[in-house]
């Protein structure tokens, strides 16, 4: 009898759990690309990546596993996104794009947004219609939880502890 693993043949089969779709421009779509790359090797995602322009319908191209829409206007995303992601499974969004055109659009395709842009305040003023859309996430928040960390472990040195209830019993008289 031959051993099990000569007698099935093993093929790399790529299952795929989820959709990211990534609105990028400038620098930041180097970035993406290099993300990305990691990710399509190590876990079962369908990445979309969008940069936005002025083209009504660009041709959509492939970039190793990725589908890539390059110019594309932004009121014409919904639809180009909604054909090439996975509908009956989670969808990402993954906005590195300053201006918020199409942002709206692209909250009603995916489960989760995750905000990561340099200057957050444009984006941010539409967190609240983001929000009764979908699930939103801020990498920037998010990137922050080590200084955060750091900053509360200050508070466990004993010194600053007692420091802190000699402060306060001093203000309350």
């Amino acid at each position: 009898r031959p051993p099990m693993e000569d007698a099935v043949t093993t093929q790399s089969v790529r299952s795929e759990m989820s959709t990211l779709v990534t609105v990028a421009s400038g620098a930041a779509l180097e970035e993406v690309h290099d993300a990305l790359d990691v990710l399509v090797r190590t876990s079962g995602v369908r990445p979309i990546i969008v940069r936005l322009g002025d083209h009504p319908a660009p041709e959509r191209t492939d970039w190793h596993d990725a589908a890539v829409i390059d110019g594309i206007v932004p009121r014409h995303l919904n639809n180009a996104v909604a054909s090439l992601r996975l509908s009956s499974l989670p969808a990402i969004g993954w906005w590195r794009q300053p201006s918020t055109e199409g942002l709206l659009e692209l909250a009603d395709l995916v489960d989760r947004l995750i905000l990561d842009v340099p200057d957050p305040s444009p984006v941010w003023t539409l967190v609240p219609q983001l929000s009764k859309r979908t699930a939103v996430s801020d990498l920037r928040w998010a990137g922050l939880t080590r200084w955060r960390d750091l900053f509360a472990q200050f508070f466990d040195l004993p010194e600053v502890r007692d420091w802190m209830w000699q402060a306060r019993r001093t203000s309350q008289g």
